[in-house]
């Protein structure tokens, strides 16, 4: 899951009134010291986020000598020195090589994370009689995800023996080898952030597999496409189930769903949706038109405009002799592409019915975007589109309404560039640009819908 950074607490600083022949003394100086504490961590956690800002190496070493036998074993790592900065601006400074111990037992392979997290020394028992405070760290292993004040070092997957290792492909570590490429380091903060979650398939098959590995790539394109945006991903697909109390819902601002043109959707799974949209959250699906009546209309169209341009030109060029030959051509050409277009429509209106029916249960049908103006969000914020992505010669449509957005059309298959068809880098950063442009859309929605709600009454 995307690391997100928490928001600032909204509460006023107070800081100590000076005035001539104020007495000082340590709870006043305390309050004029927490001041500036405080006011360092608000503009930290306000424009920055945390990570790793040098060193901090991490490698498998032998048993210390000195450790007794029952822990003589190779589960033993060291930590190199080096520097870090928490979600609270507390600098954390290891001055020199640290052993540490992976104690964790496990009857399958496990995901362990080493994190690293700042202690304040007024916390800890310590002589009074020494004025000087040197700030301290505790290095911490765990079996969940690094929360609010915990920069990672690593993360390694163990199994039963626990023989830890070097990574052989540091980029694609094994089990019981060291893996880096969780860390972070600090950066901007980024101003606009969405929880997101991938709903299971409706009809698992081969397919559904690729389109959750396209679905990340496209998220991790994010970060350095548009950084001002983070999508902030559950760790596993969801399912739609009635009253499901591992998954709540509202904890995500944005489902992405991936369907075929045929399928339905149960009960069970219109109520779940339903449920959702009516908190506030906002519904992404995408349309496959692979294999379907709705991908030949596609080439068809596509194919007829090409003849039409290829007339045009010839007339243009051509002498008046081949304008009389060439204009019955054109007419049977125009007619067959009006033909087509009209059951094209009439394919897309039948396309996603179920989606379609939700959106107007709301009292929000759905809008093709070709319908709104060139201004609109989705086509110009933060990327400028003139058209929509074209992929396979196969343009998509886009539907939308408050809270449901549907796309018809694969462009997920072009997020992860891997697939059979070998896409050009170029279309890849178009496909990737236009989710973006989707996202960005979903959350400002949120964001001015949370800035306009009325606050709840007050009781007391």
């Amino acid at each position: 899951m995307t690391y997100s950074p928490p928001t600032p607490p909204v509460q006023p600083l107070q800081r100590l009134r000076v005035t001539d022949g104020l007495l000082i003394n340590a709870e006043r100086w305390r309050l004029a010291y927490d001041y500036h504490r405080q006011r360092q961590s608000l503009y930290y956690q306000s424009l920055h986020q945390p990570g790793i800002v040098c060193g901090l190496g991490i490698h498998p070493i032998s048993p210390p000598d000195k450790i007794s036998q029952p822990f003589q074993d190779q589960r033993w790592l060291q930590v190199q020195p080096g520097m870090a900065i928490d979600d609270q601006g507390n600098c954390i400074v290891v001055p020199e090589p640290i052993d540490f111990r992976i104690a964790s037992r496990v009857e399958q392979p496990t995901t362990i994370y080493l994190v690293l997290q700042y202690v304040d020394p007024e916390q800890l028992q310590q002589s009074e009689e020494n004025p000087v405070l040197t700030e301290v760290f505790r290095i911490d292993e765990k079996t969940h995800p690094p929360g609010p004040g915990e920069v990672e070092i690593c993360r390694i997957v163990i199994d039963t023996q626990a023989q830890l290792e070097l990574p052989t492909d540091p980029f694609f570590p094994q089990i019981n080898q060291v893996d880096l490429r969780y860390r972070r380091q600090p950066r901007s903060r980024p101003q606009a952030v969405l929880q997101i979650a991938q709903v299971s398939p409706i009809a698992p098959s081969p397919q559904n597999q690729q389109s959750i590995t396209n679905f990340q790539a496209f998220l991790r394109s994010i970060e350095v496409l548009y950084p001002n945006l983070l999508a902030v991903d559950a760790p596993h697909p969801i399912e739609l189930v009635d009253r499901n109390q591992a998954v709540d819902l509202r904890d995500y601002d944005v489902l992405y769903l991936q369907t075929q043109s045929a399928q339905s959707l149960t009960d069970v799974q219109v109520r779940s949706l339903r449920y959702f949209l009516m908190q506030g959250g906002f519904l992404w699906v995408e349309v496959s038109v692979r294999g379907t009546q709705l991908a030949e209309l596609f080439t068809v169209k596509a194919q007829l405009q090409t003849a039409l341009s290829q007339i045009d030109r010839s007339q243009a060029l051509g002498a008046s002799a081949d304008h009389q030959t060439l204009q019955p051509l054109r007419q049977d050409i125009t007619r067959e592409l009006s033909a087509t277009q009209t059951a094209l429509s009439a394919k897309l209106n039948e396309t996603g019915l179920p989606f379609r029916t939700l959106a107007e249960q709301l009292g929000q049908p759905l809008q093709s975007l070709q319908t709104m103006p060139a201004d609109h969000p989705i086509r110009c914020q933060p990327f400028q589109f003139g058209a929509l992505p074209i992929v396979n010669q196969q343009p998509v449509e886009l539907f939308f309404s408050d809270h449901l957005l549907m796309l018809v059309g694969d462009l997920s298959v072009v997020w992860g560039g891997g697939s059979k068809e070998g896409f050009a880098r170029d279309q890849i950063r178009t496909a990737q640009e236009f989710g973006t442009n989707i996202l960005h859309y979903a959350w400002q929605r949120q964001h001015y819908r949370q800035l306009l709600a009325t606050p709840a009454a007050s009781t007391s």
